[in-house]
């Protein structure tokens, strides 16, 4: 990889997720398997129970996109007040289901930490910032190893590691990357 050593940049900031790691095949593992689930448990067959499920989650997004719990209350709440025959127990199996995608493992893209790594070399501010909640932030963090192969190598570099779970889905996550950057 060549980047030109004299870059008229002085900072640039990277969105985490979809950028320099991938988060996707969680939610799709989980999201895929939840819809199952609830086609199972409704007796309704996959793709109802996709078309109902998304469009709640797209709902939900809209509304709770950096807080997990309330997103899955929220598409819970819909799915049972559209089929009352949802049992409490599977509403939590459902529950447990879908808080596995964030307990499953990122991992960086291949040449996120040598891209990185250049970028720094010339003494380029470096800002990561996500519109995910802070708590499954710091766990992407550390299962990426980006706090160890980057935060603490380069002092270049700004962690996002205090942004606040009260970001909505906005640009205001980026806007405080750019105000952290230029502290």
């Amino acid at each position: 990889m060549k980047i030109q050593k004299h870059l008229p940049v002085k900072s640039i900031l990277f969105d985490f997720d979809g950028t320099l790691c991938d988060s996707q095949p969680a939610f799709t593992k989980w999201h895929t398997l939840a819809r199952q689930h609830l086609a199972k448990v409704l007796n309704v067959d996959y793709e109802t129970a996709d078309a109902h499920f998304s469009r709640l989650w797209r709902e939900g997004n809209h509304h709770y996109y950096v807080n997990p719990n309330k997103l899955i209350k929220h598409t819970i709440k819909g799915i049972k007040t559209e089929y009352p025959q949802l049992t409490d127990r599977n509403a939590k199996i459902l529950k447990e289901i879908l808080l596995n995608v964030y307990t499953e493992p990122v991992y960086l893209y291949p040449d996120a930490e040598e891209i990185i790594n250049k970028l720094a070399s010339y003494k380029i501010k470096i800002g990561i910032v996500t519109h995910a909640s802070s708590q499954w932030t710091k766990k992407k963090m550390q299962w990426t190893k980006i706090n160890k192969f980057l935060l603490a190598k380069h002092p270049y570099v700004v962690s996002m590691n205090e942004l606040k779970d009260h970001l909505s889905w906005s640009s205001a996550a980026d806007h405080y990357g750019i105000d952290k950057l230029h502290t």
